[in-house]
């Protein structure tokens, strides 16, 4: 996960908590600068972590939403049209859950548009909730 986040352009992640984040990922994601988009249920100190060295990332929650996804993905190259998408989805064994991870490479195959275009569609949702969000605070 770590060289395909290095990789040029906008990295998007869309995580519960970030708790996969170790030190040198944080450096990782700070080279990122305005680049890197991270969506999380809400703030943590993984967060704040890396906020504090990479001012310029864009942050969005959904725990206001009342939201608890079901996947977890990242987004490399997001702004260009050769994006891809490793997706993590819980796998159900017996009473316990865990997360099975699966990348999907886009390769203009109309399943991946599809994919892309889903997580696009879901991270723009939460992106115009957050701005919502910030409207109608100062509003009142």
């Amino acid at each position: 996960m770590k060289q395909w986040i290095k990789t040029d352009g906008v990295v998007k992640i869309f995580s519960r908590d970030l708790s996969w984040v170790d030190d040198e990922m944080i450096g990782i994601l700070q080279s990122k600068g305005s680049d890197l988009y991270i969506y999380v249920e809400k703030k943590n100190e993984t967060v704040n972590r890396i906020h504090m060295i990479n001012p310029q990332m864009h942050c969005f929650y959904y725990e206001e939403m009342g939201f608890v996804p079901s996947s977890r993905f990242t987004v490399i190259r997001a702004n260009k049209d050769d994006k891809q998408i490793a997706i993590a989805i819980k796998e159900h064994k017996g009473y316990k859950e865990k997360f099975k991870h699966e990348i999907y490479i886009s390769r203009d195959s109309l399943i991946d548009k599809k994919i892309l275009g889903l997580a696009n569609d879901l991270m723009n949702c939460i992106e115009c909730r957050n701005k919502y969000d910030k409207k109608d605070s100062s509003s009142k």
